[in-house]
């Protein structure tokens, strides 16, 4: 749990970094690609954990 926390504030500063230097594009993109990617490849991960039968009857 502490590293998403250290990874959670690393996202953050990187994009404060970027709107305090008013390169808006550059933070939008930041943060939807960061959220898009990482949502899709939690359900990525998750998928194959389901097709190899990691998940099977733990639900």
């Amino acid at each position: 749990m502490l590293g998403s926390f250290t990874t959670f504030s690393t996202f953050s500063l990187e994009t404060l970094a970027l709107l305090q230097d008013r390169e808006m594009v550059q933070a939008g993109l930041n943060v939807l690609l960061n959220v898009s990617l990482g949502v899709f490849l939690a359900w990525l991960g998750f998928a194959i954990g389901e097709y190899l039968g990691v998940f099977a009857g733990g639900r």
